[in-house]
């Protein structure tokens, strides 16, 4: 078997292989994409932060997966005791700013996911609190 990376090219940019079987002449191209998603790393804010400011707005931070297109946010604030979600969203960058709803405990996870449609796993929760 005789391998080489790339489109021909000599580059090895577009994450293919052409694997050549020499005894019955046949060529397969795989894409190395890798076919799980790690979860994304958490930056900020720090899990456990609490804010003092209003309006209580929330820049969210993650690193960025290698092969992932987007990335899915979930969301939740806890009212008596209980999670409520908001509705995720899917972004294209590795930020997500907000305004939360009111002075109590929330948190929030993200996971990678590629335009067809394949999702990673999710991160750990990182939780926050506002007081006021």
């Amino acid at each position: 078997l005789a391998s080489g990376c790339g489109g021909g090219d000599g580059d090895d940019d577009d994450n293919t292989t052409v694997v050549t079987n020499t005894v019955n002449n046949t060529t397969v191209v795989t894409n190395d994409v890798p076919t799980e998603l790690p979860a994304p790393g958490l930056v900020s804010p720090a899990s456990g932060t609490t804010f003092n400011h209003f309006p209580r707005s929330v820049t969210l931070v993650w690193a960025p997966v290698a092969g992932a297109d987007k990335y899915v946010l979930e969301r939740q604030y806890q009212s008596l005791g209980n999670w409520t979600s908001y509705p995720a969203v899917e972004v294209n960058a590795t930020t997500y700013s907000f305004n939360f709803i009111g002075a109590q405990p929330g948190r929030w996870r993200v996971r990678a996911k590629t335009n067809s449609g394949t999702e990673g796993a999710w991160s750990d929760w990182s939780t926050f609190n506002f007081t006021i």
